[in-house]
């Protein structure tokens, strides 16, 4: 009986389709404050950064980005034999997005660029007219670019040899403000599974979500007058969980903050800006894995971190099954 329970519960716990991690947590889910350095960048120079991506099947991609280089690992390994590597116009390899097919997506100045699983050679395969702090690819297979240096967020359908896009959130012309039509320095962007967008607009210092076809957006956390619990400044990222809830890096706070529709509640990097095990410094990427551990681009310390999930929830032998078997 128990592994006719779990078998349901394996087979509903995967949402088909989606290459990336939506964990469901308990009510009172939290993380351990200490984390575990992951990853440790090598690259001397400054103003160059890594990046990640976790898959559904708990793949690990990291992305280092050098002089017209950008170095990328699997599962720690070097990828470099599976792969060629690509040589880019600006070295600047903010964002990547591993699909379905484990084809991997990365931004470069005026473009994203695309090698699959099949093919050992990169691709041209969208053409934006300016650079794409971050890339979501939407489970109806539109590709979703926030043009930070134009304030707006624009969506191009991988089918389209022409490349036209649509603007989905933000001022059509490129001008930037603070209106609910309207974006300043929008950065990381989420799209959940009824494709509804959610925007770190950071300039404006909130999470902004848009309903599809709305270019109205909504504020869900951060700048609300009276309603807000916790502040937000500069927030670079934002992704969910199962059950919609927000976890956003609150970059100039140095901390990655969880927001419901009740609450908002610090949850990583808690303690201010530093060094050590249990601080972050100017944060700007989140990811989860399968298990429900939160990783963290910390940037000015040059490390991924990694903030284990505690599992001292407070829930029933049913919720704990549902849980792991939802994983």
């Amino acid at each position: 009986m128990l592994l006719k329970y779990c078998l349901v519960l394996v087979t509903i716990g995967k949402i088909v389709g989606l290459s990336y991690n939506l964990p469901k947590f308990c009510s009172d889910q939290d993380w351990i404050g200490d984390a575990i350095t992951y990853k440790t960048g090598t690259q001397i120079q400054k103003g160059y950064q890594m990046n990640m991506f976790i898959t559904s099947n708990n793949d690990i991609y990291t992305i280092e980005t050098k002089p017209e280089l950008a170095d990328i690992q699997l599962n720690g390994e070097d990828y470099s034999k599976f792969m060629s590597n690509y040589r880019y116009d600006s070295g600047l390899a903010y964002s990547m997005f591993i699909t379905d097919d484990q084809s991997i997506y990365l931004t470069d100045i005026g473009r994203i660029v695309k090698r699959t699983k099949e093919v050992d050679t990169w691709q041209h395969v969208v053409f934006t007219n300016d650079y794409c702090y971050e890339i979501f690819i939407s489970r109806d297979d539109w590709l979703y670019c926030s043009m930070f240096y134009q304030h707006k967020i624009v969506k191009i359908h991988l089918s389209d040899t022409e490349n036209r896009s649509i603007v989905v959130a933000g001022n059509e012309t490129g001008i930037e403000g603070d209106t609910a039509d309207m974006l300043d320095i929008p950065c990381g962007i989420f799209v959940d599974i009824d494709l509804n967008l959610y925007v770190a607009d950071s300039d404006n210092h909130r999470i902004q979500l848009f309903r599809p076809g709305d270019l109205n957006g909504i504020t869900v956390a951060g700048q609300r007058p009276s309603t807000s619990t916790i502040v937000l400044s500069n927030p670079t990222d934002v992704i969910l969980d199962a059950d919609n809830y927000l976890y956003i890096v609150d970059t100039e706070n140095h901390r990655i903050v969880q927001s419901t529709p009740t609450s908002i509640r610090c949850i990583a990097g808690c303690n201010g800006k530093g060094s050590t095990s249990n601080h972050l410094f100017q944060p700007f990427s989140l990811f989860f894995d399968v298990l429900g551990n939160l990783y963290v681009t910390d940037k000015e310390n040059d490390r991924i971190q990694k903030f284990i999930k505690n599992n001292n929830c407070g829930m029933s032998i049913e919720s704990k099954l549902d849980q792991i078997f939802f994983l």
